[in-house]
Order: structure tokens, then C-alpha cells, then sequence
């Protein structure tokens, strides 16, 4: 099969499933929006230069901010691939090998991927005077705090979510890996299992909170 055909079917999908794919899209955006303004924020030079307690702070929102990223998107990536089990079974009955879906999950992850990235990081520029503007209202700082571009942020930013949407293709390569068809056919109609308790993670978060 050529290549061509396989992006053909990616944008087909994702056409078809709009519903599903634009909320996950504007949900991406907006992390990638955020997560950029506090990369700003740590990577500006007056903040640099002010109080070590600035970057140390700026620096706490922004692995806040992407393991919010990371948590959120894989959530949201969860229910997407559960509702398109059935599609997805539907291609292995009629006759597509497990390595052309996932091919055919790669590009759909790469569009999305690099779609919300890209126009993540334009809002993140658009409104990030009017950020910064808002924050030297709010600290009433001697010296107004300017806004920079920084290359070294939509670095990092570009970094972070690529790899986040590479283990979300990761993991939906896994459900079409070890389900056969039929279970993909019934997929949509599973119920969500009942989360368990984990003392750890209890433990932790209250201690961040109260870190925090």
C-alpha cells in the first residue's frame, strides 16, 4: 500500500470523528498555551535576574503545569481510543493487518500532535504580552518585568508535548496490539473499571499540597 493512502485514511478519521477529535484538540492547545507562558516566565531574563526565589517558584509551576499536561492528555487520549474501538475493529475484519492501523495511528497522532503544538504555541505568543502585562499589574514591581520571546522555551515546550503524544500513540498501539477484532468491536461498550486506591500517591499529594 502507498503511503498515500494511509494519510488519506488519518485525515478521513479524523474528519469523521471531529466530535471526538476537537476536544481533545482545544483541550492539547490550551496545555500547550500554558505550559509555554510559565517556560516564558522561567526563561525571562528579569525573572532570571530579580530573586533566585522567582525562578524557583516559576520553575515549580512549570512541572506542575506539564505533568497536569501529561496527566490530562493520556486521559483524554484514553477515552478518544476507547470510543473508536469499534472503528478501529471494524478495519482488522476487513482485511488491515495490525501494522497498517498502527501506521494509520502514527500520522493521525503526528496531524493532531503537531497541529495543537503549533497552535499552542501561536496563542502562547499572541496573549503573552497581555500575560506578562497582567502579571506586572498584579506584583506592582519597581521595574517593569518586559516579555521576550525565547526560542530556549518553545524548545522545551515542543520537547515535552512531542514526547507526550508519543506515549499516547504508544498506548493506542497497545489496545490494537493485544485486542483481537471482536473485543475492539465490543470495546466501546466497556464500562470504566473502578479506580484503585494507592497510599503513595495519597501520601505524596498531600504532601505537595501542603508544600504547596
Amino acid at each position: 500500500m502507498k503511503g498515500s493512502f494511509f494519510l488519506k485514511m488519518a485525515v478521513k478519521n479524523i474528519r469523521a470523528n471531529k466530535q471526538l477529535y476537537l476536544p481533545y484538540m482545544i483541550s492539547s492547545v490550551l496545555t500547550v498555551a500554558m505550559f509555554s507562558q510559565m517556560v516564558a516566565l522561567l526563561t525571562n531574563e528579569f525573572v532570571q535576574e530579580r530573586n533566585p526565589t522567582l525562578s524557583t517558584l516559576f520553575s515549580l509551576g512549570a512541572i506542575v503545569i506539564g505533568l497536569f499536561s501529561f496527566i490530562f492528555t493520556m486521559y483524554t487520549n484514553s477515552f478518544l481510543i476507547k470510543r473508536r474501538k469499534k472503528e478501529i475493529g471494524l478495519y482488522g475484519i476487513l482485511g488491515l493487518e495490525k501494522k497498517h492501523v498502527g501506521r494509520i495511528l502514527f500520522l493521525e497522532t503526528i496531524i493532531v500532535g503537531f497541529g495543537s503544538i503549533l497552535i499552542g504555541l501561536l496563542i502562547g505568543l499572541l496573549f503573552g504580552r497581555l500575560f506578562f502585562l497582567l502579571l506586572n499589574y498584579l506584583l506592582q514591581l519597581p521595574e517593569v518585568m518586559s516579555y521576550t520571546t525565547s526560542w530556549e522555551g518553545m524548545g522545551m515546550t515542543v520537547i515535552l508535548f512531542t514526547v507526550i503524544f508519543f506515549v499516547a500513540y504508544l498506548y493506542n498501539i497497545s489496545q490494537v496490539t493485544f485486542s483481537n477484532p471482536i473485543k475492539l468491536l465490543k470495546g466501546e461498550k466497556e464500562g470504566e473499571k473502578e479506580p484503585k486506591s494507592n497510599w503513595f500517591l495519597l501520601i505524596l499529594g498531600i504532601g505537595s499540597l501542603g508544600y504547596g
